[in-house]
């Protein structure tokens, strides 16, 4: 078989190409161009309702018109995302409608959803990642994966699933009797802070429903006197092989009130982070400007980096250890999530944007809180805005949407096709892989896929910087990894790549490498590690330089929160208009059966008596509930007062 190496031109932002030309020994042959939509941020401010010059308004919104784009969103309402796409003149489908270019969704997705997923659609989640971001998966994914490897995954507090874990959470206690600790508890499927508390014995814990019970870190690193946790974006384009990404701007959320390790356990604005709960204080400050990413108790990840690094931290050595997290982290689940990704999925299909929530200590080791399967879109602060939305851009460059042909041939209805030729984008065919290792044969054709699909995400990868793979990362990651599969996707991609045999076959350098990352007092900053740990990891130091640049520059405009979309980007399929309509109807509604069931609450609650002895009232909540049922309110009945429109 021969091999393609493929160089890549990435055009200007307005422009929708990338080239793709195969170079062989002896002749060049043509490859039609690949066409993917690149997304830039400037496309959200000319879908503002306030812009009315038609060169403004059509920019972006002709791309999506044209090529008849559309997405869907299932259990999901980010304004952020909805608004993007509008403004590249995607039409929004029903939750039905199985023709679309994009879905996206805040909850996990069907088995059957994904296995008919075209090669031309994409979706934000892969089968199985609640292995990552319910709590108690992760803490067994890791507390498993450090039993078998040891140190080098002691990087998540020792937590307990309660009630499966009461008499091990027990035993516990009662050994550190002396040294009195708190545990921090946290329903394991809960966000935004809700529920979390504190508890200091077992009997403390309710045992009504699942909870994570874990060691609470109690010397955070402060900065002002405030403990803060990160929150590190991280991007998955594939499993098997693992293809993952960090973003290099995050943010940095403090607690409202200063730190104080006697503080009363109750007093979650000294003890969380979590900014849904710390904006609620009459103490939290809010960022208003760009230009301050260091003001208030919201920062962006570069500017504490840089505030750490005055204060003579190795920023840059603290990231490479973050890094070390999250990779391993994906390695602890990948066995799981790849065997079921080979059954469900093609090439490039998927996509999935992370959360990591990091708390570093004192001594400047990060831990690993928790994974968040949906990380929050919102944006209420001008930093949000702007670190979000190019977040989103650059996550959907990274996930290579291409256009396709929806149009009918012949006057018969066929099959959307994708306007191009490109294997990598096409129906993977079943090779006989067992046959391809016997024979020696170094790649066949989903290996090529999988090359070629790295190269086109590293073109389009924005401000993502890939953390494995990458030079030396399978070499130092490979005793840590799970057997995956006979195939050995990530080796044969690392070596096609990068063209490195293994140099370290005993894994001796990897262990060094390990135990060096880990010793986080010993080895605080870069010159004190081994030259050769050092040399080894020189290219991620420089990548590392990426996370500590300012997001905004001086004498630049930017925009200070989303627009107010334009009725006329709004597009959306009737079976979606309707949808909307019915809920636009049912909030109307809902005041009018409030009243009416507060003024008729002694029938609701006598419900028990026979249905002839309703009184006249009763019998009027029956009819009335009857009228709902059958949608067949009358409109008069809901106050003009009320009216609204829904709106993307």
């Amino acid at each position: 078989m021969q091999i393609c190496i493929c160089k890549f031109r990435d055009e200007d932002v307005s422009g929708t190409k990338i080239q793709a030309t195969p170079i062989r020994k002896k002749r060049i042959l043509s490859r039609p161009t690949i066409e993917f939509i690149n997304f830039h941020p400037e496309a959200i401010e000319f879908v503002d309702r306030k812009v009315k010059s038609p060169s403004k308004v059509d920019k972006y919104t002709h791309i999506g018109r044209t090529n008849e784009l559309r997405f869907k969103m299932v259990k999901s309402d980010s304004r952020l995302i909805k608004t993007l796409l509008h403004a590249y003149g995607f039409t929004q489908a029903s939750v039905n409608n199985p023709v679309f270019n994009l879905l996206w969704t805040g909850a996990h997705l069907k088995s059957h959803i994904l296995r008919n997923l075209k090669p031309w659609q994409r979706a934000n989640h892969f089968p199985r990642s609640y292995e990552l971001t319910r709590k108690d998966k992760l803490s067994d994914n890791i507390a498993r994966a450090k039993r078998n490897f040891g140190t080098p995954f002691d990087f998540m507090p020792k937590s307990f699933v309660t009630p499966r874990d009461l008499s091990k959470l027990s035993m516990e206690i009662e050994e550190n009797s002396q040294n009195l600790c708190t545990y921090i508890v946290k329903p394991i499927n809960s966000c935004q802070g809700k529920g979390i508390h504190f508890v200091n014995k077992a009997d403390e814990v309710s045992l009504e429903k699942k909870l994570l019970v874990s060691h609470y870190v109690a010397n955070p690193l402060l900065v002002n006197g405030h403990k803060f946790d990160l929150r590190v974006y991280v991007a998955v384009t594939s499993f098997y092989p693992l293809i993952c990404y960090v973003y290099s701007e995050g943010l940095a959320r403090f607690a409202s009130e200063q730190y104080s390790s006697t503080a009363e356990n109750g007093k979650e604005f000294v003890h969380l982070t979590n900014y849904s709960l710390n904006k609620n204080s009459t103490t939290f400050v809010k960022n208003e400007t760009f230009f301050e990413e260091d003001f208030g108790h919201k920062w962006t990840l570069g500017a504490l980096l840089r505030h750490l690094q005055k204060r003579g931290v190795d920023s840059k050595l603290l990231m490479i250890r973050i890094e070390d997290l999250v990779t391993k982290t994906l390695l602890s689940v990948q066995s799981t999530i790849s065997a079921k990704c080979r059954t469900v999925l093609a090439i490039n299909t998927n996509f999935e944007l992370f959360g990591f929530d990091i708390l570093v200590d004192s001594k400047l080791k990060p831990w690993l809180l928790e994974v968040n399967l949906s990380p929050s879109l919102t944006c209420d602060a001008p930093l949000d805005s702007l670190v979000k939305t190019r977040l989103i851009c650059d996550l959907f460059n990274l996930a290579c949407i291409p256009f396709y042909d929806r149009k009918p041939r012949n006057g018969q209805n066929e099959t959307p096709k994708i306007r191009m030729a490109s294997p990598s984008l096409l129906p993977v065919k079943k090779s006989p892989i067992a046959k391809n290792l016997v024979n020696g044969r170094p790649l066949d054709c989903r290996a090529v896929k999988h090359i070629r699909k790295l190269r086109f995400e590293d073109a389009r990868r924005g401000g993502f910087i890939r953390v494995f793979p990458r030079v030396g990362s399978f070499h130092l990651y490979k005793e840590l990894m799970s057997h995956s599969g006979v195939e050995k996707w990530d080796e044969r991609l690392y070596e096609s790549v990068f063209g490195e045999k293994s140099f370290d076959e005993e894994g001796v350098f990897a262990q060094k490498f390990h135990e060096q990352l880990m010793k986080v007092e010993k080895f605080p900053s870069t010159n004190l590690l081994d030259n050769d740990v050092s040399q080894a990891i020189s290219t991620w130091l420089d990548g590392a330089e990426e996370y500590l640049q300012k997001v905004t520059r001086e004498g630049e405009t930017y925009m200070a929160k989303l627009p107010l979309v334009r009725e006329s980007a709004r597009l959306r399929t009737k079976s979606c208009s309707d949808f909307y309509e019915a809920r636009a109807a049912a909030k109307l509604v809902e005041p009018v059966v409030e009243n009416f069931a507060a003024t008729y609450q002694k029938e609701i609650d006598d419900s028990i008596m026979p249905l002839n002895d309703l009184t006249n009232s009763g019998h009027a909540l029956l009819d009335f509930a009857n009228l709902i049922e059958n949608r067949s309110i009358d409109a008069n009945l809901c106050s003009t007062s009320t009216a609204t429109t829904v709106s993307c």
